[in-house]
This record gives structure tokens, sequence and C-alpha cells, in this order.
């Protein structure tokens, strides 16, 4: 439902799910997601917790938890929440896109870069690291190949109109 552009009624069943499985370590985790979608990252955090509790080793909520960290602005706490999801799921592409944005925003451009770099190659057309590796080769002014990727973003996504509009800029 989350996917579907629907996170309040996928709450509710995951709410339904833990209701009859208070153990049920996905149903945290999704109703996290669409937690995070609603712009409810604290609340996101907890779930993340909660499923972590309940399946220490599982990348997805680490990875999320991550996501909500990231959106908070809390970049190093994010980081360490992407390499434990890595350390559980090595090929996580999610993990490593988000690790990218952690680490642009703290400056680390080059391995920002690397990060999108390593999403990649576990998903070749996730149009969004294309886009967050443009925008980190944009900072260190190597416009061409920012706009090369950003015309990947499209190719692979060409729905997601932020990747035209930030082509245009360059």
């Amino acid at each position: 439902m989350a996917d579907l552009g629907k996170p309040l009624e996928a709450v509710e069943n995951y709410d339904l799910a833990i209701k009859y499985n208070p153990s049920y370590a996905s149903a945290y985790n999704n109703k996290a997601v669409s937690y995070r979608k609603l712009g409810k990252n604290k609340e996101a955090i907890i779930l993340c917790n909660l499923a972590i509790k309940y399946k220490p080793n599982f990348a997805e909520a680490y990875n999320n938890k991550g996501a909500s960290l990231n959106d908070l602005g809390q970049y190093k706490e994010a980081m360490e929440n992407f390499d434990i999801a890595i350390k559980y799921r090595s090929d996580n592409p999610e993990a490593y896109y988000n690790k990218g944005i952690a680490l642009m925003n703290l400056g680390y451009i080059q391995e920002a870069i690397e990060s999108c770099d390593i999403a990649i190659k576990y998903r070749p057309n996730y149009s969004e690291a294309y886009h967050n590796k443009g925008l980190t080769l944009a900072i260190l002014g190597q416009f061409q190949n920012a706009i090369e990727h950003f015309d990947l973003a499209i190719r692979y996504d060409p729905n997601d109109s932020k990747h035209t509009v930030i082509r245009a800029m360059y």
C-alpha cells in the first residue's frame, strides 16, 4: 500500500498484522517506511528499533532507520546504521545509496561517489543512485560527467521529474 501512494492505509494493515503477531519484524519495518513517507521520521526510527529487536540481523530495518536519520540531519548516526545494514547484506544497493547521501552531506564527496558506484553495481538501473552521483560530481565541478549521470537517471526513471529539473540546471 505504501508503494501505491497510500501510506495511511498501509499503516492500518501493518497495525493489524502486528496485532496478530506482535513480534513480526517485517510489519514494524514496513510501517516505518510508511511513517517516513508521511514525514514521521522519529516514529519511523522507533518502529525500526522494534523490527531490529525482533530480528537483530534485519538489514532493511537498519537501512530504513538510517534513511530516517538522514532525513533528520543525523548523518553520522545514519552512517552507522547503513554500515550495519551492509554488514548483514553486503549486496544491498539501498544501503549504499543512502550511505552516499550521508557522506555527501558530511562533505565526503569522493566517498559518496564510491558509495553510489557500489549501489549502481548491485542495481545497474538505479536512477536515484545515478542522480546522487550526478549531484556529487557537480559539487566537484565535473559538470559534463554530472550531466551524463543525470541523463542515466532520466533513462532509468523518465517519470521522475526531479531528474529532468536538475539536469536542466547543468
